[in-house]
């Protein structure tokens, strides 16, 4: 099963990971009362789902100095995070690196803050990649052999690798990915304007929208879930 993230979990990590380093990287200083744990156990974003009943997070990362996007997944089973990054070579491979390591660094302290190691009895803690502190930071790899973007792309690109890792076609990624950006492009525009007609016609709302209008979700009491032994305070994790 796989889980998305959005770019308001790649600022709040990011922003967490700058104030650790600020603090002389010491763990007691961090501040967990930020939206990271309620994406964590799946009451953030209404497509969510909890990271103890998933086995990838996909993760769409900002390199802010670039301008550039990419994906990251998260296999929480090989504690892994694997890198697909639509711009190749060693410089660009450097600029992403602090971003990874954002990640590498600060979602250990997450995991343990909401106990999820003893909500997933397949981690084995003993034997594996487990069996390492459960601070220490998380293993990552760069993708090679990624088509390179062309253009300004890296949007479509981070689109076109998720959906290919969703239905489970990652190593089938065309080797020119970038000449087909104009269709992917307009795919995605049509995708979007058939789902605002459906609406209009149809009548309905998203969760969203229902939020946005004072109303609760008709799903989110039945979709709400928590980690074993952690709940989340009163205040955090909720759509804003």
């Amino acid at each position: 099963m796989i889980t998305p993230t959005d770019c308001l979990f790649d600022q709040v990590i990011w922003n967490s990971y700058n104030q650790f380093l600020k603090s002389g990287s010491n763990p007691s200083k961090i501040d967990f009362d930020n939206a990271i744990p309620g994406y964590i156990v799946g009451e953030y974003l209404f497509c969510n789902t909890p990271w103890v009943l998933t086995d990838h997070v996909l993760i769409y990362v900002n390199i802010q100095k670039q301008k550039h996007w990419i994906l990251v997944d998260f296999d929480i089973k090989e504690r892994m995070l694997n890198v697909y990054n639509s711009m190749s070579g060693a410089l660009n491979k450097k600029r992403a690196l602090d971003h990874v390591k954002a990640y590498s660094t600060m979602l250990p302290f997450y995991l343990e803050y909401l106990d999820v190691y003893s909500s997933r009895p397949n981690l084995n803690l003993v034997q594996g990649p487990y069996s390492v502190g459960k601070r220490e930071p998380l293993n990552f790899k760069f993708i090679d052999g990624l088509p390179s973007q062309v253009n300004s792309d890296c949007g479509v690109s981070v689109i076109k690798f998720a959906e290919f890792f969703i239905r489970g076609k990652i190593d089938d990624i065309p080797a020119k990915m970038s000449y087909c950006v104009a269709v992917y492009r307009d795919d995605l525009a049509v995708s979007l304007f058939i789902h605002a007609r459906r609406k209009q016609i149809g009548g309905y709302i998203t969760d969203d929208e229902v939020l946005k209008r004072g109303k609760k979700s008709k799903d989110n009491a039945s979709v709400k879930a928590k980690v074993k032994g952690k709940d989340i305070p009163k205040g955090k994790g909720k759509p804003k």
